[in-house]
C-alpha cells in the first residue's frame, strides 16, 4: 500500500471515528440531560403535592375557624390572635392553632432530618417569623405581576435544594385575621413555599452519569473496534481488488504474460533506449501452429492449456531481461535488448525447439499434445524509430515461415 494510501485511510478512519464520538456522545448526553430533567420534574411534581396537601389542610382549619387544643405546659398560646385561650367547665385550658401556627407546627413535627420544610409568608407578615426571605420575597412579587408557582433549584448550607412557592387567595376564612390588613377575597395574601432536599437526587444523578459514561464509552470502544476491524478488512479487499486490476491493466489474463497494450508501451521504451544508447535491439514474432485445429479437435479448454504451456515455456527460454508479451490470439511476440541479428536467431532457434518438445497435457486422463510455432525475426534498423515498423518487419517474416511449410523461424 502506498504512503498516501495510508494517509487517505488514516484519515477517514479518524474523521469516522471522530463522527461516531460526536453522534454517541451527543446521544449519551441527551440521554443524560433528559433523565435529569425527568428527575427534576418528579421531585418538582413532589414539591407541588407538599403544597396542596398543606393548602388543604390550612382549608380544613381555615373552614373550622381554627382547632383548640389541650394546652400543655410549655405551650405557648398564639400572640396574634385575640383571646386565643378558651377553659372549659372543668378548668383545662385549651388553645386555638389558625393555619399559619398549625403549618408551622407541622414543618417542626417533620422536622429538618426529614429533608422537607414548609414556609407560610408574605409581604406584610404578621409574625415577624413569617418574613419572606429572598426567593419568597421576588416570589411574591411575581404573584402579584400574575405567575402561578416560582421555583429554584439552589443550594443551602452547601446542600442542593429546591425552592418551591405557590400563592395563598384570600378566602372569607382567612378575614378574620387578616381582614384588617386590608385583603379581600381573591387578593393574593402571600404563599407558602416549599423546601425539598435534592442532595439524593443529586448523587444518583452523578452515579447515572458515571453509569451512562461508562456504557457510551464501552459501546463507543466496542463500535470504534468493529468499525476498525471492517475498515482494515475494507481496505484489504480493496488493494487486493486494486492490485487485481493493475495486473489485468499489465497482464494477460490467461496466460500471465504482458498484454498486448503494456508490451507495445515497453517495445517502444527499449527501441528508444536502443537508439539512445547506440546498442542492438532483435524483435520476435510468433505463432502457434494450426492452433485453430487443437480447438477445433480437443475443444477450447485444450486450446487455452496449450496456450499457456507455450507462454510459460517461451518465458522459461528467456533471460531475465528479454521481454515477452501476447500480440493477440496465438501469436506472442520477444523482445531481445542488446542482441545482433545472428545472436537473435539463435535465441529464436532454441525457443522453437523447446516448444516442439512441448508434452501439453489437456485432461485428467493424462492425454497429450505437442505443437510446433513458426516465427519471424527482425533486427532493428537506424532508420526505424517506431515499434510498428519492426514489428511489420518481423510479421512479413511470419508469413515467409508459414509459406515455407511452419515450424520454422524466417529473418
Amino acid at each position: 500500500m502506498s504512503g498516501e494510501h495510508k494517509v487517505n485511510i488514516r484519515f477517514y478512519l479518524v474523521v469516522i471515528v471522530l463522527v461516531l464520538l460526536t453522534f454517541l456522545g451527543g446521544i449519551f448526553l441527551g440521554l443524560a440531560l433528559r433523565t435529569r430533567t425527568l428527575l427534576y420534574e418528579i421531585i418538582l411534581s413532589e414539591a407541588r403535592s407538599h403544597f396542596q396537601s398543606i393548602v388543604l389542610t390550612r382549608a380544613w382549619n381555615a373552614e373550622h375557624g381554627g382547632v383548640f387544643v389541650l394546652k400543655r405546659a410549655g405551650m405557648e398560646s398564639n400572640p396574634y390572635l385575640e383571646n386565643p385561650d378558651i377553659i372549659t367547665c372543668d378548668g383545662q385550658v385549651y388553645t386555638k392553632k389558625n393555619p399559619a401556627l398549625m403549618t408551622r407546627e407541622i414543618t417542626e413535627l417533620i422536622g429538618p432530618e426529614a429533608g422537607m420544610i414548609f414556609h407560610i409568608t408574605s409581604l406584610m407578615p404578621l409574625n415577624p417569623n413569617n418574613r419572606a426571605d429572598d426567593f419568597e420575597t421576588v416570589a411574591l412579587k411575581t404573584f402579584e405581576a400574575g405567575e402561578k408557582e416560582k421555583y429554584l433549584f439552589t443550594e443551602q448550607g452547601g446542600r442542593p435544594v429546591l425552592c418551591y412557592m405557590a400563592p395563598l387567595l384570600t378566602t372569607e376564612a382567612c378575614l378574620g385575621c387578616h381582614g384588617k390588613q386590608g385583603y379581600q377575597i381573591g387578593d393574593i395574601r402571600g404563599g407558602i413555599s416549599v423546601t425539598l432536599s435534592v442532595d439524593d437526587l443529586e448523587k444518583k444523578l452523578k452515579q447515572n452519569m458515571v453509569a451512562i459514561g461508562t456504557y457510551g464509552s464501552g459501546v463507543t470502544l466496542a463500535l470504534v473496534i468493529i468499525i476498525g476491524l471492517l475498515i482494515v478488512r475494507l481496505v484489504l479487499l480493496l488493494n487486493e481488488a486494486r492490485a487485481e486490476v493493475e495486473k489485468l491493466a499489465v497482464f494477460d489474463g490467461l496466460t500471465n504474460v504482458f498484454n498486448r497494450r503494456h508490451g507495445m508501451e515497453l517495445l517502444t521504451i527499449e527501441i528508444n533506449k536502443a537508439k539512445r544508447m547506440g546498442s542492438s535491439l532483435c524483435c520476435l514474432l510468433v505463432d502457434l501452429d494450426h492452433f485453430k485445429k487443437v480447438n477445433d479437435t480437443y475443444g477450447h479448454d485444450a486450446g487455452d492449456q496449450a496456450l499457456k504451456a507455450v507462454a510459460a515455456s517461451l518465458q522459461g527460454s528467456l533471460r531475465g531481461y528479454d521481454i515477452l508479451f501476447r500480440y493477440g490470439g496465438e501469436e506472442f511476440v520477444v523482445i531481445f535488448p542488446g542482441l545482433q541479428l545472428v545472436d537473435g536467431e539463435l535465441a529464436a532457434e532454441r525457443i522453437r525447439q523447446d516448444v516442439a518438445e512441448l508434452q501439453i497435457p489437456i485432461d485428467n486422463a493424462g492425454r497429450t499434445i505437442q505443437t510446433t510455432l513458426s516465427g519471424g525475426l527482425c533486427a532493428l534498423r537506424e532508420d526505424e524509430n517506431q515499434s510498428e515498423k519492426i514489428l511489420k518487419r518481423t510479421d512479413n517474416a511470419l508469413y515467409r515461415a508459414k509459406d515455407q511449410g511452419r515450424n520454422r523461424i524466417e529473418k
